[in-house]
């Protein structure tokens, strides 16, 4: 064995001149990813201010309040329509039995005299129905001869003449009309006057 064998063996291994010291991370390096995340978040709003951000949003919540609110008063006027008309179909069913009861009033209001408690009882029953259901909002329509004609709650359905009335005005109503409430269920359906021209 030589002597720089020799030598190497009694020695030992070479030493580091870092071994068995810790290595410290300089601050700096530690925290270089914030101090860039937030140089980025100050450079993505170079003009802004946070009055700005803060209006933008507070009128984001502006829209949505209001939206809000218009579909709450939405949905309460459909409920509120719901209890108030809820009955409509039933009553247009309804109003073909009046009809009846009209019609077997105006048999029974003949000259015969054995017919008179007949009709007495129908239009008693007419009478009750009428009121009983306007507890409920329910309301008739009539109009007589010679009334103005009212598209909004009549329809004409033909044309007579009648001497001394005007033409254009009502000249027979054929059959009432109903409301309910501040809805129309049925127009009264009539007749309009139509005179002739009077000849040169």
């Amino acid at each position: 064995m030589d002597d720089y064998e020799k030598r190497a063996d009694t020695e030992g291994p070479a030493e580091s001149p870092n071994d068995g010291e810790a290595q410290e991370v300089p601050k700096e390096d530690a925290y270089s990813d914030d101090s860039s995340h937030n140089e980025d978040f100050e450079e993505a709003l170079p003009e802004a201010s946070w009055e700005d951000v803060a209006n933008e949003y507070k009128e984001k919540y502006l829209r949505a309040l209001a939206d809000n609110q218009n579909a709450t008063k939405r949905w309460e006027k459909q409920l509120s329509d719901a209890f108030r008309y809820g009955s409509q179909d039933v009553l247009r069913v309804f109003l073909t039995v009046l009809d009846n009861l009209y019609l077997a009033l105006s048999y029974a209001n003949s000259s015969d005299p054995s017919v008179k408690g007949l009709a007495e009882g129908v239009e008693l029953t007419i009478k009750d129905c009428l009121t009983k259901l306007s507890d409920y909002g329910f309301k008739e329509l009539t109009v007589k001869t010679g009334d103005t004609f009212d598209p909004k709650f009549q329809e004409a359905v033909g044309q007579e003449p009648i001497e001394g009335v005007n033409t254009g005005l009502v000249a027979k109503m054929l059959s009432r009309g109903y409301l309910l409430h501040d809805r129309l269920l049925r127009p009264i359906k009539v007749t309009l006057v139509k005179n002739p021209e009077p000849s040169a």
